[in-house]
């Protein structure tokens, strides 16, 4: 009779002693939280406040954007049907109340509009900078940039203003946004003298069209006539 081999498998041993080393450190942390029941428990207590702290605040948060969408639907409708007097006041009390949300940024744009119309450019100016200076950062920051240009230009800072077209041209996601950049950009480097300037920025809207497009031969038609004003 052949004699069966009393050797143990490795693998099952492997296994029970790896169980071991697992039950053995287990063993251990829960000995370490019996021994530092109180650390654990204040760690816990922390953990609780920051989470209670994390959902109050979203919620508060939730809370004040409901409430400035509904007044700035009020102040919006009265800059619709009441006087610009009124209505600038009512958004500079909004844009006070509701700082930091993106209603208050609708308000600085709506209230830059109408000290625009009311021929108040200087003080459209720091109005709109904020919503300006975050042009990606705000649903209406290229559009707050394309009015402090005009700002700027209205009070005759020609390289401000070009500096804030150019800044749109070259940063905003929008294609129609960049367009409206190069050419408020084009157009006061030509009134300026600085045809060779404004025909770089046209090459640039060339560039940008779909061939055969109206827009193209406009473009087209701007940029010879800058080229020959730089005598090229």
């Amino acid at each position: 009779m052949v004699a069966q081999s009393t050797t143990r498998r490795p693998g099952r041993t492997s296994q029970i002693d790896g169980d071991d080393a697992v039950l053995a450190r287990a063993l251990e942390v829960t000995e370490w939280v019996k021994r530092n029941s109180g650390i654990v428990l204040g760690a816990l207590a922390a953990l609780l406040v920051l989470v209670a702290i994390f959902f109050w605040y979203r919620a508060d948060r939730n809370r004040r954007l409901d409430d400035a969408a509904i007044a700035y639907l009020q102040v919006e409708q009265s800059a619709q049907i009441g006087d610009e007097a009124t209505a600038a006041r009512d958004l500079q009390e909004f844009i006070q109340r509701h700082d930091g949300t993106p209603y208050a940024d609708e308000a600085r744009v709506l209230l830059g509009q109408i000290q625009l119309r009311a021929g108040r450019a200087q003080e459209a100016i720091p109005v709109l900078q904020p919503v300006a200076e975050k042009l990606n950062g705000s649903l209406v920051g290229p559009q707050a940039a394309l009015l402090l240009a005009t700002a700027r230009a209205t009070t005759g800072d020609a390289p401000g203003a070009i500096e804030a077209y150019l800044r749109v041209a070259n940063q905003s996601d929008s294609q129609f946004r960049q367009t409206e950049g190069l050419m408020g950009a084009a157009l006061l480097r030509s009134e300026g003298g600085d045809h060779a300037g404004a025909a770089e920025l046209y090459r640039r809207l060339v560039d940008m069209q779909e061939a055969g497009s109206a827009d193209r031969s406009l473009f087209e038609m701007r940029l010879a006539e800058e080229e020959a004003l730089a005598g090229r």
